[in-house]
């Protein structure tokens, strides 16, 4: 997400096969957050790890909303203050569920920009774009993929 992150802040726009290859990317390293990891493991445990300055704990990194953690960091922060986190004071399911839920994070936004085109489509452009993303705001990355999926299926 860094290198995508790259390319556009260059001026390059991602097209339908480079959004999809992100996302097939994800699929085939399974990178989709599965529903409720984070909840059904004791968050709590994360309080006492500090990912540097500002002294934000991971805690309240994971409890932040994708959108919101976007705006406070781009993709090379995200990552850089992941790699010196102490993840291993974690039991290791825990430390999974975590990477998982910030990789979920960081590649939010190409997912939903291409979903909510994808169901526009899919739709008929029969609903507000604004109720468009009032949807796919709520959607995990692996429902977003599998918007783009049905919308670029051949129809039978």
């Amino acid at each position: 997400m860094a290198v995508v992150e790259c390319l556009e802040n260059r001026g390059y726009e991602l097209d339908l096969n480079d959004a999809l290859t992100v996302m097939k990317i994800f699929a085939d390293y399974e990178l989709f957050e599965k529903s409720a990891n984070l909840e059904n493991l004791a968050i709590k445990k994360t309080e006492n790890i500090y990912l540097g300055p500002p002294n934000e704990a991971l805690y309240d990194l994971i409890r932040l909303r994708p959108n919101e953690l976007k705006k406070r960091y781009t993709f090379d922060i995200l990552g850089l203050k992941a790699r010196c986190c102490r993840l291993r004071k974690l039991p290791k399911k825990l430390a999974e569920a975590c990477v998982m839920h910030l990789c979920e994070a960081v590649s939010r936004g190409v997912f939903q920009s291409w979903a909510t085109k994808f169901f526009l489509d899919l739709t008929g452009c029969e609903f507000p774009v604004l109720c468009c993303e009032k949807i796919i705001e709520n959607l995990k990355n692996e429902d977003l993929r599998n918007i783009c999926l049905a919308d670029t299926e051949p129809s039978s």
